[in-house]
């Protein structure tokens, strides 16, 4: 049983937790313009739809919250959360891009083989996609966070 002080406590945190999800949300927003230099063109190219999914899933989440399902947002949360370590791992290591895109063509791929599995007709400009090498590098996002948190398991506990 928890305390009237601890469900206080917890009540201020998550209300500091979502004005933090809308001042992200308004920055993504409203940020201006820039360039990306040449040698980050690649690196921007594969996180750029990762942080655009994630801002969308923090979208959804509030909008859950705001009409008092807040248990039901947590699944959108925890997307935006994982989607949000993966674009910073990306950014913050060396070929880094390489893992997500790796993980994003074998997830395509097995999508794309699924459907071909199940009988439908691969339309020929995807045929070449069942072709991506099955030894890319991958990103685990459990790794991810154990790098972040240095190993305590205190962002990705499971």
């Amino acid at each position: 049983m928890t305390s009237v002080n601890d469900d206080q406590e917890l009540e201020r945190l998550g209300a500091l937790h979502v004005a933090a999800a809308h001042v992200c949300l308004e920055h993504w927003r409203t940020a201006p313009a820039f360039v990306v230099d040449a040698e980050s063109v690649r690196k921007f190219n594969a996180t750029y739809p990762v942080v655009a999914h994630t801002m969308a899933q923090v979208v959804a989440a509030l909008s859950l919250h705001k009409q008092d399902l807040a248990y039901a947002a947590r699944a959108n949360i925890r997307v935006a959360l994982e989607h949000a370590l993966a674009a910073q791992w990306v950014v913050h290591t060396y070929g880094g891009e390489d893992a997500l895109i790796g993980s994003m063509s074998r997830l395509h791929r097995n999508v794309i083989q699924g459907m071909r599995d199940g009988g439908v007709v691969i339309p020929q400009r995807l045929q070449a996609d069942l072709n991506h090498p099955v030894g890319e590098p991958q990103l685990k996002i459990e790794k991810v966070a154990d790098r972040f948190d240095g190993g305590t398991k205190s962002i990705y506990g499971l």
